[in-house]
């Protein structure tokens, strides 16, 4: 193999081993190639410059590492669509004849105009992340200053997405400040959470963030003075904040946290109120400059209602354990909070089938912070759910979650088989089909037909996503396949 291309490929495979076919970019550059088989080897199979044409299909030896010969059918915009050796199919990627069966055909898309994406998708909302010339995640131009350092072309960047009808807010709040600084030299000992909270990941070395407390006034003055600004001065038409609204323990007795007891030892305390004071504010700010504008509450673990309440989408689940349903029933879902809840899902910020089942188990969605293009081909596979959704109508539907459809509505024999119902009664049914267990199957699910109000009809059930038929036997009985720690959608009408 050639040493550039021997480079090349261990760059783009990176840490965790990743190969990747076709170009690094989803929507820019050229690939037109038609992979038939995978095979990883512990030895090299192949010397100087050319080789045999494979005569029959690869198998597996001693030697062989991994083998993917790619035989299954797959809806590339569909639940997961993964191969059975794990592979992710993505933009440009369909099925086809192979010489050896199946193969997929790799055409990688032209660059799209974001004009073009905004009509397919539909976004409800734009999100500013990195709109800073500085960013507390970048290794460079540190340390961070959230109202500092604003590119020339910000209030033209808003207005252009204004234009495409998506409110515009940007990512404008973290409990930390960042060092060495003057904002830490002159403000630490005000704003900070005693004992210090200090995070040495991810600035670069040699600098840190502190953890700081809304509670303290002059912190809450500077983040409240910096939202106003950028939404006067610059048109923003809302805020996302990440961790302002977390209440954490400390003992700052600048703005009044913690006590001493009778032997002088200091003990922290929980404040509050101090930081329901300052949400509050925030969240009057944003209403009195725009009564449409949006205040996005970004907060794991920490739900603190009389906190969270001054919050117009509650985002959270970050690195939280999505697989203990007992903890995710209450805190995954809007109706025991009465806010509007969203999910980030993965702790890597990018399309994973448990995440996103999960999710959608609590009808509950995924806020997609990063849309356009990759991160495992979110934005296509949200949008081919968000339409199956539309298409059946759920907004007039009843909804029946996983833990009380059992056995009213269905039945399921394997207990790590839960699923979520929508139907109109005498009509039709959405299955939202959730696999817990780490095997793909296929799992048995009965109807209850006549609780659903389907006995005596004759019914068409497919995959609502790739439209793949399902059987179903008179008495209502599926065989539904699903893939492990995955979901399917099952249509019924």
């Amino acid at each position: 193999m050639d040493e550039a291309l021997r480079r090349a490929l261990a760059d783009a495979a990176g840490p965790k081993g990743l190969l990747r076919f076709g170009s690094l970019s989803d929507y820019a550059g050229e690939a037109h190639l038609r992979v038939d088989e995978v095979r990883v080897s512990s030895v090299s199979r192949y010397h100087g410059d050319t080789c045999d044409i494979p005569l029959v299909l690869f198998s597996a030896d001693e030697e062989t590492l991994f083998l993917d010969a790619l035989e299954v059918a797959f809806t590339p915009d569909g639940e997961d669509a993964r191969t059975p050796a794990g592979g992710c199919p993505s933009v440009g990627c369909t099925v086809v004849p192979g010489r050896f069966g199946q193969a997929v055909q790799i055409d990688n898309a032209p660059p799209r105009a974001v004009e073009d994406l905004v009509h397919e998708y539909k976004p409800d909302l734009a999100l500013l992340w990195n709109w800073r010339k500085s960013h507390f995640r970048t290794q460079s131009e540190w340390p961070p200053e959230f109202f500092q350092s604003v590119p020339d072309n910000l209030e033209s960047g808003i207005a252009a997405r204004q234009v495409l009808g998506l409110p515009t807010i940007a990512y404008v709040g973290y409990p930390a400040i960042g060092g060495p600084s003057k904002l830490v030299d002159q403000f630490a000992d005000e704003w900070t959470v005693l004992p210090v909270w200090r995070m040495d990941y991810p600035p670069p070395a040699g600098h840190y963030m502190l953890h700081t407390s809304s509670t303290a006034r002059g912190f809450a003055d500077y983040v409240t003075a910096g939202h106003r600004w950028l939404m006067t001065d610059y048109g923003l038409d809302g805020v996302y904040m990440d961790g302002i609204g977390t209440v954490m323990r400390t003992t700052n007795a600048y703005y009044d946290a913690g006590y001493t007891d009778a032997e002088g030892v200091r003990h922290p305390t929980f404040p509050i109120f101090g930081v329901r004071e300052a949400e509050k504010r925030i969240y009057r700010q944003v209403k009195a400059l725009k009564p449409d504008g949006l205040v996005v509450n970004h907060s794991s673990f920490n739900l603190i209602l009389p906190v969270m309440s001054f919050s117009d989408i509650l985002f959270t689940g970050e690195h939280e354990n999505y697989e203990d349903l007992e903890s995710t029933r209450q805190r995954f879902s809007s109706r025991p909070w009465g806010l509007q809840l969203s999910l980030i899902g993965a702790s890597s910020h990018r399309f994973e089938p448990l995440h996103m089942g999960v999710s959608q188990l609590h009808g509950t969605p995924i806020m997609m912070t990063c849309i356009f293009p990759g991160y495992n081909d979110m934005a296509r596979k949200v949008h081919r759910m968000r339409n199956a959704y539309q298409s059946f109508g759920t907004t007039t539907a009843e909804w029946t979650p996983y833990f009380k459809s059992q056995p009213t509505l269905i039945a399921a024999t394997d207990p790590n088989i839960k699923v979520s119902v929508y139907h109109h009664p005498g009509k039709d049914a959405l299955l939202f089909v959730m696999n817990m267990n780490p095997a793909d199957g296929v799992y048995p699910v009965s109807l209850k037909r006549r609780a659903l109000g389907l006995d005596h009809m004759t019914l068409k059930v497919e995959n609502a996503l790739a439209g793949v038929p399902i059987a179903v036997d008179p008495e209502g009985g599926l065989q539904i396949p699903v893939r492990g720690k995955s979901f399917t959608m099952v249509r019924i009408d």
